[in-house]
């Protein structure tokens, strides 16, 4: 994946996450596959940075609680992105 297509990618999940459209499951498992396909690719460390936040978007205390992560850590998380991105 061309980077300029997966900083599109991140943006829209990090926006569909924020906005609750997105499902966390299925961002984690995207992200996830994206690590995995690209591990020897030597993509920046903004985009790992991503892609290990959003892998983190479905965690839960336990069984029965609640998420650990909500839509202030993923603007917090794509605000990060955007300004690693700048500076890469």
């Amino acid at each position: 994946m061309r980077n300029d297509d997966l900083s599109e990618n991140i943006k829209q999940i990090f926006s569909g996450l924020i906005q609750g459209t997105r499902s966390r499951d299925e961002s984690v498992l995207w992200a996830n596959s994206v690590l995995e396909k690209d591990k020897m690719s030597n993509l920046s460390s903004a985009f790992v940075d991503a892609l290990e936040a959003i892998g983190m978007a479905a965690l839960k205390g336990g069984p029965e609680e609640d998420y650990l992560f909500d839509e202030d850590d993923f603007r917090k998380w794509m605000e990060e992105f955007l300004s690693k991105e700048c500076e890469d």
